[in-house]
């Protein structure tokens, strides 16, 4: 990786070439996007502080479905995994959010959890997030994640999205670094575990269940924690497979951070 960040960081970009410039990220930030699970958010910003760095004018766009914006709504994105780690149904996401490129209205983005090859069109990728009903915002690359404001008052009415930069709390607790592990971590358990993820068994299903909800994969390898579905005696009967994977996320974790010390961020 530091070898293609040395070239990446050496290169004047003045005539993007917009194939080019995704494949590069892609690299920077694999295998984080072979995690569908989530964390696009971190992904993006990673990508989008190295655009900054180069002086590279670009955008966000943000998807949001109803289930993020109204309170008695539970549509939202749903998607086959096609890792197959989701013990049952699709992948759900409230929200997503990826690079975007204007030029004179003739749109790029760069998903590549969406579509790792290629840029995608405006029209592509909204018809790729399946939903009718949606909202989207095109912000400035600073915002980093959001605020949701209920209006408790009327809870028929939308939400208030309000938007905050990668600083601050946020910032000195590596938020981004601690999501990139994750992914990496995740995707490293998804080929290490394959033969038994592949097999119909409960052994399988516990397999899953550890690792195709992020929340619960977090909550058990970031935070240490349990609920109801990764609950003590859950953790307790893949005790040594759970202490194998928090090593190393740790590992993942210094790995990441390294990664933004290098660049300055």
């Amino acid at each position: 990786m530091r070898a293609k960040i040395d070239d990446f960081k050496k290169r004047d970009i003045q005539n993007i070439d917009y194939q080019s410039l995704f494949l590069e990220l892609k690299e920077l930030c694999f295998p984080l996007f072979k995690y569908k699970q989530g964390n696009c958010h971190n992904i993006v910003h990673y990508c989008s502080m190295i655009l900054a760095s180069k002086g590279i004018s670009h955008k966000k766009i943000w998807y949001y479905t109803p289930a993020i914006l109204n309170f008695n709504s539970t549509l939202c994105i749903s998607k086959p995994d096609p890792n197959n780690l989701v013990a049952e149904g699709n992948l759900d996401w409230g929200y997503h959010v990826a690079i975007i490129f204007d030029e004179m209205g003739n749109h790029q983005i760069f998903d590549w959890i969406m579509d790792e090859n290629k840029p995608l069109s405006l029209q592509d990728w909204i018809s790729n997030l399946g939903l009718v009903e949606f909202k989207t915002d095109i912000e400035d690359p600073e915002n980093y994640l959001f605020n949701i404001e209920l209006n408790f008052d009327d809870l028929s009415k939308p939400a208030n999205i309000e938007y905050f930069k990668y600083e601050g709390f946020a910032k000195t607790n590596y938020w981004i670094p601690t999501g990139l592990a994750i992914n990496d971590t995740a995707y490293t358990f998804y080929n290490n575990e394959k033969e038994i993820l592949e097999q119909n068994n409960d052994i399988s299903f516990d397999y899953k269940l550890l690792v195709g909800n992020i929340l619960d994969f977090e909550c058990v390898i970031r935070d240490q924690l349990y609920n109801d579905t990764v609950s003590l005696d859950f953790q307790a009967k893949h005790f040594y497979l759970i202490r194998k994977y928090i090593e190393l996320y740790h590992q993942n974790l210094n790995k990441w951070i390294g990664v933004f010390e290098y660049w300055g961020f």
